[in-house]
């Protein structure tokens, strides 16, 4: 299944690659030179990532994919997809019985979804009485 999604991911950054829309270029922590779109979808790849290697029971690197998604995304500045990462991070520490490092990564989803703008959905997250002081 990872072997396919990287499959995916190759060819959405090739076909960014031969865009002539795409002259903006970053550098990823793996070395890839990528269109900032392409790096978003880099961001979104780790996270799934993270969700299959969680549901496969392959804890620490489903740790580290949820890790590299967050730093990616803060790194490019791409506030909704912290948000998201985060709070899925905030989900899977949870469900690890670590508290402290859920708490964490909620406070994290709350200030970068307000930041993004989407204070309802702020609101909604779990800890948010904690994530307020």
């Amino acid at each position: 299944m990872l072997a396919y999604l990287l499959a995916i991911h190759r060819r959405i950054l090739k076909t960014q690659a031969n865009s002539q829309r795409s002259k903006r270029h970053v550098t990823s922590s793996s070395g890839l030179r990528l269109t900032r779109s392409g790096t978003s979808s880099l961001v979104k790849l780790n996270l799934l990532s993270a969700e299959c290697q969680y549901a496969r029971g392959q804890i620490d690197n489903a740790a580290e994919s949820y890790d590299s998604a967050i730093r990616s995304a803060r790194e490019h500045k791409f506030d909704n997809k912290l948000a998201l990462a985060c709070e899925l991070a905030g989900y899977f520490y949870k469900e690890q019985g670590n508290e402290n490092k859920a708490i964490e990564m909620f406070k994290q989803s709350r200030d970068a979804y307000i930041k993004w703008g989407a204070i309802g959905k702020a609101q909604t997250l779990p800890y948010q009485q904690v994530a307020k002081n």
